[in-house]
């Protein structure tokens, strides 16, 4: 639901990982467009307080998310494989950082 509400414009993908994992494709004009995308997804099911049964430290489910902002006009070329591995850095910083938190890849 909050995927369907966030995610409207047609470029917009969102997919399934595996588990508990989703990635996210959009087009944005910069990193900060994509850290707002990043933060009404977060805040959107944070705000659904979905109750987190199985979970002593959080009574609610909570979002984190890792964002690697891809340039086309860049010099540098980034392969899918290094996008994933660069977005899932930014995952884990964000579980890190206290969860229920957007980290945007920066080098």
């Amino acid at each position: 639901m909050v995927l369907r509400q966030t995610l409207k414009r047609s470029g917009d993908v969102a997919f399934r990982l595996g588990g508990e994992e989703f990635g996210v494709t959009v087009t944005v004009r910069n990193g900060e467009d994509a850290l707002m995308i990043g933060e009404r997804l977060r805040k959107g099911v944070e705000d659904l307080h979905i109750l987190h049964e199985k979970n002593d430290q959080k009574q609610h489910v909570t979002v984190s998310c890792g964002l690697m902002v891809v340039f086309t006009s860049s010099d540098s070329e980034n392969d899918l494989e290094d996008i994933y591995r660069k977005a899932d850095l930014a995952l884990y910083q964000a579980k890190e950082g206290g969860r229920n938190r957007v980290v945007v890849y920066t080098e």
